[in-house]
């Protein structure tokens, strides 16, 4: 599964309805200098959302990767009323 980004469409809905139906999720991450990244917890889950846990966790590794970072961190994610997820923000320790 790939992150999207979100188009706004003013036509489509107004921000409180696009805002109602948005969920976000926090993945917690550990990457090492020897190229180890690990998914360590996931935040703000329920049953619904646990099918995304797994995709989500290896979106927040990869990222972690991709620019060499070697500590923890939180990738947040926005989870919509269709199921797709979009990356929110990086947050580093």
């Amino acid at each position: 599964m790939e992150m999207q980004s979100i188009s706004m469409n003013a036509n489509a809905q107004s921000k409180d309805e696009i805002k109602k139906s948005l969920k976000k999720l926090q993945v917690l991450f550990l990457t090492q200098k020897l190229g180890k990244s690990v998914q360590m917890k996931s935040f703000d889950w329920n049953d619904k959302n646990l099918y995304f846990r797994a995709a989500m966790g290896e979106q927040a590794v990869s990222l972690s990767k991709a620019i060499g970072y070697d500590s923890a961190g939180t990738v947040e994610f926005l989870l919509d009323s269709k199921k797709n997820f979009y990356f929110l923000e990086m947050n580093t320790r």
